[in-house]
């Protein structure tokens, strides 16, 4: 009897550890659970908070390059409009220039007068002068580089963006256009009055470079697209993507910001 009770006394004590063993594997998993759900919570808030943070900034970033597009053009406008030519300091030199002994001069004294826009706008915002009569095309605004120069291959892709352009005063409203130049895309805006155009244009890239700090690290990218959905071009850390179309770009979290003063949309695709 003794034994049979030491037996049973041994079966009891076995089945209690064995309970309790499966006891605090429950309550262990319980609390694995919960542990990796609050994580998750963090992380996901956190993921979150940092994703507002980055839209907010690319909404700052959006109104300062649509505070830029609106003096550009406003500058642009209003030179190339102005009804008083007779005391429109931009127009005395256009016409001064007309007249070839005087070109050069006239022409030193429309730089001059853009020469605040390496500051107010930026050096890569190049301001360019073209007269129809003589088919010259004039960088008005400095280069990085301090001159005034420009490439055969970019003043023969605006020649043709002006020949597109019909000799109406609408065309100075026209909003930017896109134009390709050895692999490069640029946009441009001009405006123009009686057989003289007066233009911005300014490389994609630098444009997208200031977004590019918000797509966190190597396998982020930003783009610049269009109203008809097409991408005008992609910057990752490589540096602009000649074939953006072909990029996958699924599975990413992307924030989209609008340009008011340009038919374009910021995207900032983060991997």
């Amino acid at each position: 009897m003794a034994f049979g009770k030491k037996m049973n006394l041994k079966r009891r004590k076995k089945k209690s550890l064995a309970q309790q063993s499966k006891q605090i594997l429950i309550l262990m998993t319980v609390i694995l659970v919960i542990i990796l759900g609050g994580c998750t919570y963090v992380l996901n808030k956190t993921s979150g908070q940092i994703y507002e943070q980055m839209s907010q900034m690319a909404q700052l970033y959006a109104q300062e390059l649509d505070n830029r597009f609106l003096r550009i053009s406003r500058n642009l406008f209003s030179a190339i409009m102005d009804t008083n030519e007779t005391n429109s300091t931009f127009w005395g030199n256009v016409n001064l220039m007309k007249n070839g002994d005087y070109s050069e001069y006239a022409i030193g004294k429309l730089r001059e007068e853009y020469f605040s826009s390496a500051w107010e706008y930026g050096t890569e915002y190049r301001i360019f002068l073209y007269t129809h009569d003589t088919d010259k095309l004039y960088q008005l605004s400095l280069s990085s580089d301090g001159n005034y120069t420009m490439s055969p291959e970019i003043a023969a892709s605006i020649r043709e963006q002006i020949d597109k352009l019909d000799e109406k005063a609408y065309a100075v409203k026209r909003k930017w256009d896109v134009l390709e130049c050895d692999d490069e895309v640029y946009i441009c805006k001009i405006a123009q009055k009686n057989g003289i155009a007066l233009g911005c244009i300014v490389n994609v890239k630098s444009i997208l470079e200031p977004f590019s700090k918000l797509s966190l690290g190597k396998h982020g990218y930003v783009s610049l697209v269009d109203q008809d959905e097409v991408c005008i071009g992609m910057l990752d850390q490589s540096g602009i993507i000649s074939e953006p179309q072909s990029m996958n770009t699924k599975n990413t979290y992307t924030i989209r910001q609008g340009l008011s003063r340009a038919p374009f949309e910021i995207r900032i695709g983060i991997l």
